[in-house]
Formats: C-alpha cells, sequence, structure tokens
C-alpha cells in the first residue's frame, strides 16, 4: 500500500530530467531470489502482483513474486509444462511466457494469481528462435524479441501486428515498454536502449547498472525502470532523475517521467540529498529537509517556480529557480520530485546534482 502525502513531502519536491530517453539512477539494488545457472532470466511488473521474476536453473524454473523496490518475496509457484523460459510479461490476469529452447516455438499463458496453465500459441519469430523478452504495450498487444527481431502481436492468438530488425549494435534479451519508447537490453551490449516503437530506431541509451554486460531482463511500472543484471545475480532499481541547465540569472530544471504524464507532482532544492525522508515502504524522498535552501525556496525568499502542479501530456515539468545578480558558477544543489497516484505517493525521483 502506498503511503499517505504529508505536508512536508508536498512542499518537499520535482525536478527530474529525462532528456531523449530518460535519465536515470540507481536508487536501489537487491539480490536474485535464486541464483542464475548461466541462461535466460524473465522480468516484469504489474501493480496487482509486484514484480514477477524467473531465471533459469537446473530443476527450478519457478516463478517469484516480488515487492518491486524492496525485492521481498510475496509468493513463488512452478509453472506447469515450463522449460527454459527466456522472457515473462503480466496481464492483469495473465502471465506469458516466452521460451528459448525446448518448446521454443511456443508461448504458453498461465494464470498469474494461481499459476494454472491455460493455454498456449505459437511464438513470432519462425523455428528454434529464441523468445528472450516480453513485455505488453496494451492488453491485447504482447511485444516479443528474439535477440535480433522485434514483433508486435495479438496476446490472445499470436496474429502479427508488426515486426522489425533491431538495429546496428542492439540485442534485445530484455524488453520493456514506458508508453513511448521499447527499451532493450542484451549481455551483448553495454547499455540499455530506447527505441521507437514502430521503426526500431534508436532514440538514445543508458548505462547498464552493475556488471556492464549482465543485463538479461527489464520490467517497467511508470516510474521505476527494474534491471535484472545476472553477472551481479541482482536487480536494480532505477529513478528518474532531474537535470538542469543555466541561462543568465535562472536555473531552468526539467523533470520528466513520461509514465506519469497528467499526475500531481511536488518538488523541492536543497543542498544536500541525505536524510531524506523514509516512507513506510522502503523508500526515501531524497532531499534533506532540515537544509536552508529547502526552506528559502519553500517559503518563497528564493524565487521557485513551477515546483508543484501537474505533469504535462509528456509527463514533463520545467521549475526554474531564479539566481542573484552575479551569481557564480560552479555552485551545486540537488533536486527531487514526487508524483501523486490513488494510494499517495505514486514516484519517488532520484536526486539530481544541479550546478550552476
Amino acid at each position: 500500500m502506498q503511503p499517505k502525502l504529508s505536508f512536508v513531502a508536498c512542499a518537499l519536491l520535482a525536478g527530474l530530467a529525462m532528456a531523449g530517453p530518460g535519465s536515470y539512477t540507481v536508487v536501489n539494488s537487491y539480490p536474485y531470489p535464486q541464483l542464475n545457472a548461466g541462461s535466460s532470466t524473465g522480468l516484469d511488473v504489474h501493480p496487482m502482483f509486484g514484480l514477477a521474476f524467473l531465471t533459469q536453473q537446473a530443476g527450478n524454473e519457478d516463478v517469484y513474486f516480488l515487492y518491486p523496490y524492496t525485492g521481498v518475496l510475496i509468493r513463488q509457484f512452478t509453472p506447469a509444462g515450463a522449460a527454459t523460459i527466456g522472457g515473462l510479461a503480466m496481464s492483469s490476469t495473465e502471465l506469458f511466457a516466452g521460451q528459448v529452447t525446448n518448446g521454443a516455438d511456443f508461448i504458453r499463458v498461465y494464470d498469474t494469481a494461481t499459476g494454472n496453465f491455460l493455454r498456449t500459441y505459437a511464438a513470432p519469430g519462425g523455428a528454434g528462435s529464441r523468445r528472450e523478452g516480453l513485455a505488453f504495450k496494451a492488453p491485447n498487444s504482447l511485444l516479443v524479441s528474439t535477440i535480433s527481431r522485434f514483433f508486435e502481436v495479438d496476446a490472445m492468438t499470436g496474429a502479427a501486428i508488426l515486426t522489425w530488425t533491431m538495429p546496428a549494435g542492439v540485442s534485445a534479451h530484455g524488453l520493456a515498454y514506458d508508453g513511448r519508447s521499447v527499451i532493450t537490453c542484451s549481455p551483448l551490449n553495454t547499455t540499455i536502449s530506447f527505441l521507437d516503437p514502430l521503426t526500431g530506431a534508436v532514440r538514445g541509451s543508458i548505462p547498464v547498472p552493475g556488471a556492464i554486460n549482465g543485463c538479461h531482463g527489464l520490467a517497467y511500472d511508470g516510474c521505476y525502470l527494474y534491471v535484472a543484471n545476472q553477472v551481479d545475480n541482482r536487480i536494480y532499481v532505477m529513478a528518474p532523475t532531474p537535470t538542469g541547465v543555466r541561462v543568465g540569472d535562472v536555473m531552468n530544471i526539467t523533470l520528466e517521467a513520461f509514465g506519469q504524464a497528467g499526475s500531481t507532482y511536488f518538488a523541492g532544492i536543497a543542498l544536500t540529498s541525505t536524510p531524506g525522508v523514509p516512507l513506510p515502504d522502503g523508500r526515501t524522498i531524497p532531499l534533506n529537509i532540515g537544509d536552508p535552501l529547502f526552506f528559502l525556496c519553500l517559503t518563497g525568499v528564493i524565487p521557485c517556480a513551477n515546483f508543484s502542479g501537474v505533469l504535462d501530456a509528456n509527463g514533463q515539468a520545467f521549475p526554474t529557480v531564479g539566481l542573484p545578480a552575479g551569481f557564480p558558477s560552479g555552485v551545486s544543489f540537488y533536486c527531487a520530485f514526487i508524483t501523486l497516484g490513488p494510494g499517495g505517493i505514486a514516484c519517488v525521483s532520484a536526486a539530481g546534482l544541479i550546478t550552476t
């Protein structure tokens, strides 16, 4: 359950920038619930069920459901008839599993709540292709990757909607969708790529957290990007991160969290990001609210504008901080933000270092 928003938290935050595909910072990590044995890892997240995780190990291909931010185990089940699963994708009722060797030419569908087998259908990509990445684009639109090719198919029947070849230098073992871009990663690459969902054109990239050749699974929940690194046997939680650019005597801050478009946001600035404000669900709002800069911005002594409001259709907002005439360059402070959802605080950004 999401914690309720306090006045202090409301006063507290906003300033994220996801220039291009997005700016992300690792805000937590935790160990795999089961060690990888050198093969594939599947990952997906859903608000009803948490983070679904699977990694291949002889005699055990259980699906583990975790609290996404902390990795605490909720439950697990053994998918009937499964062998060498590579990718996972969840809807509100069903769990889709793409297989990579045994049974690789099929996608198997399970009841997400019970683990009961429901049905199977032919997977895209041709005989013997490895269905390493799965993700939902829409309720009836399933995305599938075979490392070198991308497919969008009807989730009920497997009928093809579109396909394209991965761009040069980009492979897809892990697959996610943020509402705007297809997100891919692979142990063959050292970056996480953001691609146009219609053409596959590269929109940008961010570094792989942890071992740079270990990314094998991705999931996105509208705020956080989850990265399964099977070299480290860890899941990394990455949060959107504020950026800023000085123009004259104004610091222009960009907040961007595309999955939070239309949400109410609050932002703040401080000279230090610690100690932050701990939340009951294990997250921390990364600003020192006892810092003088936080208070001066909150009370308007420093002219801070657009530090609360509603993120636009692109999930963006643009706070500004007025600087005194002749203010020197090279002075740094932190900016962070939150968004609100039906249960309270939905998204907590990382602390972005802003330099005048």
